[in-house]
């Protein structure tokens, strides 16, 4: 099995979803893989005090956290949250960008993963069943 740094990606420049992300990191929880090799980490842009409260008393020994004040983009924070793990000593095969409107509902999704997982390819992505963001953009479309 590989060690898979999975991490959640979070956003309240414009709306608050506490409780989203309250479910949504409990899916992770909830996978059939070994607890021994992941590592949830949610990395969040412009994060109210009242998130960052309510999810460190939630997961306060699950989960490393990684806030951002500046407005980067999503794809920045990943990496720059690959950056701060690797320099605090913790070591992973893979690292995984989840979304935060991505919910697990499937228990196998990081058994899976590891399946296709290879060193032949640099990037692996799945479709998700539902997107919000896609679904904001197609509904903009239509108006």
């Amino acid at each position: 099995m590989k060690n898979i740094a999975v991490i959640y990606n979070i956003c309240e420049l414009r709306n608050k979803n506490t409780q989203m992300y309250k479910s949504h990191l409990e899916s992770l929880f909830s996978q059939n893989y070994p607890n021994s090799n992941y590592k949830i980490i949610v990395s969040g842009v412009g994060v109210t005090n009242d998130t960052r409260d309510v999810l460190k008393t939630e997961f306060k020994n699950n989960i490393n956290f990684v806030f951002y004040n500046d407005p980067y983009k999503s794809a920045l924070t990943f990496n720059k949250t690959i950056d701060v793990i690797n320099e605090h000593g913790f070591s992973f095969d893979e690292y995984m960008y989840i979304a935060s409107d991505v919910n697990m509902t499937n228990k196998n999704c990081f058994e899976k993963i590891n399946s296709y997982s290879s060193d032949e390819y640099g990037i692996i992505q799945f479709q998700v069943d539902r997107d919000c963001g896609l679904r904001s953009v197609n509904e903009e479309m239509y108006d």
